[in-house]
């Protein structure tokens, strides 16, 4: 069972207070709260962290305390001896000329590298943990331009590279210069169109296992599919080993 206990960290961020072009979000801060709560349902999570925007939150998630909040959590790890560890960051994400970053509550658009939590940053701060680790990405992944304050199109976003170790895979909810839709009505406790799909996979059980590469072209499918049919374009897609490898265990019932 060692291999397969998991730890869990989630982040979910509605609203920016510094960036006042930037629209607020309706469920991220939820989403991750759902999301959290289900894993310890679905699974053996012995390790575990949140951190959203809601009005009861008692730390609320800056830069500076999702960073610190990660560092405890990858510490709280070794001491646990979890084998596996996923992580979740829904809110706004933003492509810039050398990185992508997520976006805290005080994210400023004006100094986005140095307001934004890096992926760099979230890949520095996850290497010491020697298990296999899943970073999601529930996020849109547009450039904001500062001095115009809006999205820019997705034929001029600057490149960036994703650089990860052989037990490390990312998700990423869209495509370079998509949106991450979030909707009501999806029948289930999320918002957003991705994390309601993969949930919905997690929870068929249809073995004592569940396999992240078995079911990520059904959510990736079932994702654009329905972007399509609203006239809109998300299409998930990850990156670094392969996601075959991460399997998890149900929780005994």
């Amino acid at each position: 069972m060692a291999d397969y206990t998991i730890g869990v960290f989630a982040v979910g961020v509605n609203s920016l207070i510094k960036a006042d072009g930037i629209h607020d979000l309706r469920f991220a801060n939820q989403d991750a709260l759902n999301f959290s709560r289900e894993m310890k349902i679905l699974f053996p999570v012995t390790t575990e962290s949140l951190l959203n925007d809601a009005l009861d939150a008692d730390v609320l998630p800056m830069r500076s305390t999702i960073l610190a909040a990660l560092k405890r959590f990858m510490d709280k790890l070794a001491v646990d001896g979890s084998g596996k560890a996923v992580f979740l960051f829904t809110g706004h994400g933003v492509q810039i000329e050398d990185d992508f970053v997520f976006c805290g509550r005080d994210y400023d658009p004006f100094i986005p590298g140095e307001s934004g939590v890096r992926l760099a940053d979230i890949f520095r701060l996850l290497r010491p943990f020697s298990g296999e680790k899943l970073i999601i990405l529930d996020c849109c992944r547009s450039h904001f331009d500062s001095v115009s304050q809006e999205f820019v199109n997705e034929n001029i976003l600057p490149p960036f590279s994703v650089s990860a170790s052989l037990n490390e895979v990312i998700l990423f909810s869209s495509r370079s210069g998509q949106t991450s839709i979030e909707t009501g009505g999806l029948e289930s406790n999320y918002g957003g169109l991705f994390i309601h799909h993969l949930m919905t996979e997690l929870r068929k059980k249809s073995g004592p296992y569940f396999c992240f590469g078995d079911s990520f072209q059904y959510i990736r499918q079932n994702v654009s599919e329905w972007a399509k049919e609203h006239n809109i374009s998300q299409t998930p897609c990850s990156f670094g080993s392969d996601l075959s490898d991460f399997v998890i265990e149900y929780q005994n019932e």
